[in-house]
């Protein structure tokens, strides 16, 4: 299974031969609209964005490998909250005493 990481970095075209490094901004990769929409279609087929649609600038507003896998991975563990019983997610998420 591969992990939003590996589907972030995926989504990008290489760059000289090169995997797209966490912390390198997109921007200076040169990015366009035309391959932030190509990013998006691509990572909306492979992450279950619990029913939310990606914005088209998503590229622009999460501008590296790190910080969109962050954003990806906030979206999952929203789902994998909303999917586990309430009495497990109280009781997980109550301060202990």
């Amino acid at each position: 299974m591969l992990t939003f990481e590996h589907r972030v970095r995926a989504a990008f075209p290489q760059v000289d031969g090169n995997v797209v490094k966490g912390g390198t901004d997109f921007l200076t990769l040169g990015l366009d609209s035309l391959m932030a929409t190509t990013v998006r279609h691509t990572l909306a087929k492979e992450v279950d964005t619990c029913g939310k649609v990606l914005n088209s600038d998503i590229v622009f507003e999460h501008p590296t490998v790190d910080a969109l896998t962050r954003f990806l991975v906030s979206l999952e563990k929203g789902a994998e909250e909303r999917q586990r019983p309430v009495a497990e997610v109280t009781s997980s998420t109550l301060p202990s005493t």
